[in-house]
């Protein structure tokens, strides 16, 4: 729904080219959310800076255990 909100789709393209699980744009953007295994973390950083993304990365952690 990128174009939808006059986003570009290339940072998300180029994300699934990276071998991402998942990538979509954030809410109403203009932030994009990826999930990536460490091993391809930095190919995905490198290639994003080849598009001009300017911004930060910001690491998390799944937590699966239940909350009660």
């Amino acid at each position: 729904y990128c174009a939808a909100l006059n986003f570009n789709p290339e940072p998300m393209l180029t994300a699934l080219e990276c071998g991402v699980k998942g990538v979509s744009l954030s809410g109403t953007g203009p932030s994009f959310v990826a999930l990536v295994n460490e091993e391809k973390e930095e190919r995905l950083r490198e290639a994003w800076n080849e598009l001009g993304i300017e911004g930060k990365v910001i690491k998390s952690r799944i937590n699966n255990q239940p909350l009660l």
